[in-house]
């Protein structure tokens, strides 16, 4: 499918010298050609720039001449010799990289008219803000900041230098690092479900903490980060998290995870560094994640993971174990269904 220029412009075109400047690639063929769009490679023309990832892409070519393709030095002796082409150990990273430069788009500074500042926030440089969007007392915007439409900052939170929040985001009692991305919709910094139930009903217990995101933290649409109880709930630098997610309160987590939609995980959970939670994964409260372990789809952490590796299942065990008693049930599904059971 070819990108929508009704949505995405070009900045400006690319030469392979600029490209080199932003990505690790070693160019083989340099044809002279600039590049002025991507797209698959179905949909090539003069100025494209194409990613190869298999040969099963290189038979879909629809045009060879004008082109640059990034490809894996393997598949490069394959690539047609009318195109440039370059080479990285990384391609997707580097096709990652040249995609936001090719397509980058300026913000202009723009503090909407609409928008409610309170006269003790402080704002730096470049900082954008939409319509309708409310910066409460003292809070602390960085400069390069983008705030969008409908947004809520709370009393005294910070948000650092160059990170954007998407329309609708409501923030409170948090510390946002550098670089971040928050998407539309998520709450950060609300009070966790946390009561103790008596006679006469739930009292509910006061959260009295913070949030604290570090810096390249990503928050997918919908999701909540609960604020702590009393301390704070951390998520450490360059964390990945889909849309749909709730981290509850005081739950930490280490760098460089990556957890993916409809993840729960329950209050005063620890989830170490590298950590990949998949679609649908229950983390009970207070349990031990150890660092670079991998929960498979839907399964639920009981207890503490104290080594690295793969888990799944209900309770998650060992992937391994999990598969061969899935294999053993359904054998004996199968034994009983035979007889008739």
């Amino acid at each position: 499918m070819a990108i929508d220029s009704k949505f995405y412009q070009v900045a400006k075109p690319l030469t392979l010298a600029d490209v080199q400047k932003m990505a690790a690639l070693e160019v083989l063929s340099d044809r002279g050609h600039l590049i002025t769009h991507a797209c698959a490679p179905d949909e090539a023309q003069t100025g494209a720039l194409i990613f190869i990832g298999s040969k099963d892409y290189l038979a879909q070519l629809s045009h060879v001449a004008g082109i640059t393709i990034l490809t894996t030095s393997d598949l490069a002796p394959s690539c047609p010799d009318e195109a440039s082409i370059v080479v990285s150990k990384a391609p997707r990273v580097a096709f990652a990289q040249i995609l936001a430069a090719l397509y980058q788009q300026d913000v202009k500074a723009v503090i909407a008219d609409t928008a409610q500042i309170a006269p003790d926030a402080s704002i730096g440089r470049n900082v954008s803000i939409g319509d309708y969007a409310i910066i409460e007392a003292g809070a602390v915007i960085g400069e390069d900041v983008v705030i969008g439409a409908h947004c809520v900052i709370g009393a005294q939170c910070q948000i650092g230098a160059k990170t954007i929040i998407k329309s609708h985001v409501a923030i409170h009692c948090a510390y946002i690092g550098e670089n971040a991305l928050i998407e539309a919709h998520a709450v950060i910094g609300k009070s966790g479900f946390g009561f103790e139930m008596t006679a006469t009903g739930a009292v509910m217990i006061p959260h009295l903490g913070t949030v604290q995101l570090g810096n390249h933290v990503h928050i997918g649409a919908h999701s909540v980060v609960d604020k702590g109880v009393l301390g704070a709930t951390i998520i450490a630098d360059d964390v990945m998290i889909d849309n749909h997610v709730h981290v509850a309160h005081n739950v930490q987590i280490g760098e460089k995870c990556i957890i993916l939609a409809q993840v729960g995980i329950a209050g005063s959970a620890v989830i170490g560094k590298n950590v990949i939670l998949a679609g649908q994964v229950g983390v009970k409260d207070h349990v031990t994640i150890a660092d670079r372990v991998v929960i498979l789809s839907a399964a639920k952490v009981t207890k503490n993971i104290e080594e690295a590796g793969t888990y799944g299942g209900y309770p998650a065990i060992p992937a391994k174990q999990h598969w061969r008693e899935q294999v053993a049930l359904r054998k004996l599904a199968a034994v009983k269904n035979g007889k008739g059971e």
